[in-house]
C-alpha cells in the first residue's frame, strides 16, 4: 500500500514537472499563484513558523501514538523517544526563526543603504550637471574674451 502511495506522489509530481516545463501558459500561471503565496508569506513568516512548528509538535505526537500502539516499546523508551524528537523540532524550528530574523534584518539594511548610496548619486548627478554648466559658461566666457581680444586688436 505504501509502496503504491509513493509510486502515485512520485508519478503526480513528474506529471506536473513535466506539463509545467512544456506547458508556458501553465508555467505562467503556476508562478503568478506562486507569487502571491509568496507575497502572502514574507507578509506573514512569522505566523507561517508558529504554525509549522504546531504542525510538527502535532506530528511528532502521532509519532509517539503510532510506535506506542503498533510496536509497543516500553514506556521510559516511548517518553525518550518522544521528548527527543520535539526537543529536535523545537531547536530545528527556532533556528529557522531566527535566521529569517538576521534575513529581514540585513534586506532591511540593505534597503536603507540602497536609499542612502541613490541620494548620493542623485546629490552627485546635479554635481556633474552643475559642473557641466560651468564648463560650458567658462567656454562661453572664452568666446567672448577672444572676440573682444579680436576688437581690441581691429582698434589698434
Amino acid at each position: 500500500m505504501e509502496i503504491l502511495l509513493s509510486a502515485l506522489l512520485i508519478v503526480s509530481i513528474l506529471s506536473i514537472v513535466f506539463i509545467s516545463y512544456f506547458s508556458r501558459e501553465l508555467s505562467l500561471h503556476i508562478r503568478r499563484i506562486a507569487d502571491g503565496y509568496r507575497a502572502i508569506i514574507n507578509e506573514n513568516s512569522g505566523l507561517f513558523t508558529l504554525f509549522f512548528m504546531g504542525v510538527f509538535f502535532l506530528e511528532q505526537i502521532i509519532l509517539v501514538l503510532v510506535v506506542s500502539t503498533y510496536f509497543n516499546p516500553p514506556k521510559s523508551l516511548q517518553t525518550i523517544i518522544g521528548i527527543f524528537a520535539l526537543i529536535v523540532i523545537t531547536t530545528a524550528t527556532l533556528e529557522k526563526f531566527i535566521w529569517e530574523y538576521k534575513f529581514q534584518s540585513s534586506k532591511r539594511e540593505l534597503y536603507r543603504i540602497s536609499m542612502e548610496n541613490e541620494d548620493y548619486l542623485n546629490e552627485l548627478k546635479g554635481i556633474i550637471l552643475e559642473n557641466k554648466e560651468l564648463k560650458n559658461r567658462i567656454y562661453s566666457m572664452d568666446s567672448e574674451m577672444n572676440l573682444l581680444k579680436a576688437k581690441l586688436e581691429k582698434k589698434r
